[in-house]
C-alpha cells in the first residue's frame, strides 16, 4: 500500500520571497455553522458568541488544574462538518465548482508558519476527487500521547484562554432580557465562519471557529440593549468577526522574542486568512490578574514583527506549497487515495508518500461521495 518517501520539490524560502507579495484576495463570508459541545454539527448560528467583558479589570484567571480537560479531545472528524455545510443548500453546494481546496483553517495556518517553525513536525492528508482537493491534518500520535514541556505550555495557555472566554464572550439566549450566566458559558461549543478567497492562482474554500464582534449594541455594560429578538437565527449572520487573546504585560527581551516568534505569527496568520482587523488583547500579569484590554489592528502585525519573520516569505511560501500541491496531484481523481505530505524541520524538507488504495487515513466520507454518484458524470456532487 506504501509507497517509499519522496521529495516534494518546494522550498521554504527563496532569495525574491521580500520582492512580491501573492495576489490574495479579500476573504468572503459566505456562511456559519455551529458544532455542539460534543461536536455534532448544527446548521444554525446558535453557537454564536460576542465580545462583551461581563466583568471589570482587574479580574483574576484561573487555569484548569488537569489541562488534559481543557483540550480539544472531541476534535471534528476531519472534514466532515465542513462538507455537512456544504451539502446542506442547493446554494452551498454550487460553492464547490470553482473552488480547487477545501480544508480547515488549520492547515492553511500551519502553511502560513512554517517557513519560521524550527520545532513543530506535521502531516497533511490530502485527496482529490472531482476536481477538488481535500487537505487535513494528521495527529501525530507520538505527540498526543507524550506531555513534553513545549505542548505543556500550549495546554497552560489554551486553559487560561478558555478562562478568558468565560468572562468575556456572550451568547444569545432565548430570554434575551438576561445574560447567560457563568455556568451556562462554560461549555457552549463553537460557531464556525466558511470562507472562501484566491490566494495566489488558488481558489481556497475553508472554515475556522469565529467570535463575533458586538457591533449592534445588543449588550453593553452585561445588561442586553436594543433587543426584540426571541432566537439566535433571527439575529441574523454576523458580518464582522474579532479575536480575543492573552498577553502578560511585562516580559523580558528573550520573552519577548519567543512572544513575537511563536504567538504573534499565529495570530497574524489567523487574522490574516479570515479577514479580521482586529484583536481585543488581554494583558495580564504574572499574577494571572487581567488588568487591561488592549485592542491591536492585524495588519499591522507584520510591522512589530519584522525582525522576527516576514509575511512575504509566509504567503509566498503558501502560494508555492499550493501550486507544487496541484501539480503533484493532477493525474489523481479517487476519493480513497491520500497523499501522505509531511515536513519535519530537522529532516530534508518535505517529502510524500502515497497511500493508493482505501486505508486508516482515508477521511472523505462515503456519504459524500454517493451523494456524487446519484447525479452520474456531473461534475458537481448534486
Amino acid at each position: 500500500m506504501y509507497s517509499n518517501y519522496k521529495l516534494l520539490e518546494v522550498k521554504l524560502r527563496m532569495p525574491n520571497d521580500e520582492d512580491t507579495f501573492p495576489v490574495v484576495k479579500e476573504p468572503i463570508n459566505v456562511g456559519v455553522y455551529s458544532v455542539s459541545p460534543e461536536g455534532v454539527f448544527e446548521n444554525c448560528n446558535k453557537r454564536m458568541r460576542f465580545f462583551q467583558p461581563l466583568v471589570t479589570c482587574p479580574f483574576a484567571l484561573g487555569a484548569n488544574e488537569n489541562l488534559l480537560q481543557d483540550e480539544d479531545v472531541a476534535n471534528r472528524s476531519y472534514l466532515d462538518t465542513l462538507l455537512l455545510f456544504l451539502t446542506s443548500t442547493q446554494e452551498r453546494r454550487q460553492m464547490i465548482r470553482n473552488t480547487e481546496f477545501v480544508c480547515s483553517r488549520d492547515v492553511l495556518v500551519l502553511l502560513l508558519c512554517t517557513p519560521y517553525d524550527r520545532k513543530k513536525k506535521w502531516s497533511i492528508a490530502v485527496s482529490k476527487y472531482r476536481n477538488t482537493i481535500y487537505m487535513c491534518l494528521v495527529p501525530d500520535e507520538d505527540v498526543v500521547e507524550q506531555l513534553d514541556n513545549r505542548r505543556i505550555r500550549i495546554l497552560y495557555k489554551n486553559s487560561l484562554l478558555k478562562k478568558l472566554q468565560q468572562h468575556c464572550l456572550v451568547s444569545r439566549v432565548e430570554d434575551l432580557n438576561r445574560i447567560e450566566d457563568y455556568e451556562q458559558r462554560t461549555e457552549n461549543g463553537q460557531l464556525y465562519g466558511v470562507f472562501k478567497t484566491t490566494f495566489g492562482d488558488s481558489h481556497l474554500l475553508f472554515d475556522a471557529p469565529v467570535i463575533a464582534e458586538n457591533t449592534n449594541n445588543y449588550a453593553l455594560n452585561g445588561k442586553l440593549k436594543n433587543c426584540s429578538l426571541t432566537n439566535t437565527d433571527s439575529i441574523g449572520q454576523p458580518t464582522t468577526f474579532v479575536d480575543l487573546r492573552l498577553r502578560q504585560d511585562t516580559m523580558s527581551g528573550p520573552e519577548w522574542v519567543a512572544h513575537y516568534t511563536n504567538e504573534m505569527i499565529l495570530w497574524w496568520a489567523e487574522c490574516f486568512l479570515t479577514g479580521i482587523k482586529t484583536i481585543h488583547v488581554a494583558q495580564h500579569d504574572k499574577d494571572l490578574i487581567v488588568k487591561r484590554f488592549h485592542d491591536l489592528v492585524a495588519r499591522d502585525f507584520h510591522l512589530e514583527c519584522k525582525k522576527h519573520w516576514s509575511s512575504y516569505a509566509c504567503a509566498n511560501f503558501m502560494s508555492r506549497f499550493l501550486m507544487d500541491i496541484k501539480k503533484l496531484m493532477a493525474p489523481v481523481d479517487s476519493p480513497n487515495a491520500v497523499y501522505m505530505v509531511e515536513y519535519d524541520p530537522k529532516g530534508e524538507g518535505i517529502t510524500y508518500r502515497v497511500e493508493a488504495e482505501r486505508n486508516e487515513h482515508t477521511f472523505i466520507p462515503d456519504w459524500y461521495t454517493k451523494k456524487f454518484k446519484l447525479n452520474g458524470s456531473s461534475s458537481m456532487p448534486f
